[in-house]
C-alpha cells in the first residue's frame, strides 16, 4: 500500500480537538474519504487531453501507448495515468474497486491505494526493467499531502478544514467550540 503521511500541522490540531470533544468522527471522515476520491478523479483524469502535472511521454511511449488495446496499447495516450485497464485511476476514484483503500474509524481515516505492484513506481519513479529495457521512469504522484503539493492540494486540505467547522457545529447543536 502507498503511505503518504499527512502534515498539514492545523489541520491536525483541528481533528485532535474535535476528536477529544466527539470521540466517534466517522461520518466526518467518510465525507473526507469521498471528497479524496472525486477530487482526484476531477484533478487527475477528467477531460485530460495532455500531460497535465506530470513531465510528458517519450515521443515512443506515447506511439506505444496510443495503439489500440488490442494491439498491446492503452488506446490513448491522455490522461497519462490512465493505462490499458484504468487500475489506478479506479484504486483512488472508486470507493468499489479492489485497489482502493477507504479505512474510516471512530477516530481516523486511511486513503490511498493497495496491491498494485506499479503503483509506487508512479507514485514515487525510479528504474524499471521493461520488455523494452530498463528505463527511469520519472514520478507520477497520485496521492498528495503538504509535502509533495499537487493540483489544488491546499484548497482540498482548507474545504476539509472547514467541513470540520460545520461538522463541529452541528454536533454541538448550533453552538461554536
Amino acid at each position: 500500500m502507498i503511505k503518504v503521511k499527512f502534515v498539514d500541522q492545523g489541520f491536525k490540531k483541528k481533528i485532535a480537538r474535535a476528536l477529544a470533544t466527539f470521540g466517534d468522527m466517522s461520518d466526518y471522515f467518510r465525507s473526507i474519504a469521498a471528497d479524496w476520491r472525486k477530487t482526484n478523479d476531477i484533478e487527475l483524469f477528467r477531460g485530460r487531453t495532455g500531460p497535465g502535472q506530470y513531465k510528458d511521454l517519450s515521443p515512443e511511449y506515447k506511439k506505444r501507448k496510443g495503439k489500440p488495446k488490442a494491439k498491446g496499447g492503452a488506446g490513448k495516450v491522455y490522461p497519462i495515468l490512465l493505462g490499458k485497464n484504468s487500475n489506478i485511476r479506479n484504486g483512488i476514484t472508486k470507493k468499489t474497486s479492489p485497489y482502493n483503500v477507504s479505512l474510516v474509524g471512530r477516530r481516523s481515516l486511511t486513503v490511498g491505494i493497495k496491491d498494485l505492484p506499479y503503483a509506487e513506481i508512479h507514485q514515487r519513479g525510479g528504474k524499471i526493467r521493461t520488455k523494452w529495457g530498463t528505463i527511469n521512469m520519472p514520478a507520477r504522484p497520485y496521492i498528495f499531502n503538504s509535502k509533495t503539493g499537487g493540483i489544488n492540494f491546499q484548497k482540498q486540505v482548507e474545504r476539509w478544514m472547514k467541513e470540520l467547522e460545520f461538522y463541529t457545529i452541528r454536533r454541538l447543536g448550533g453552538r461554536t467550540a
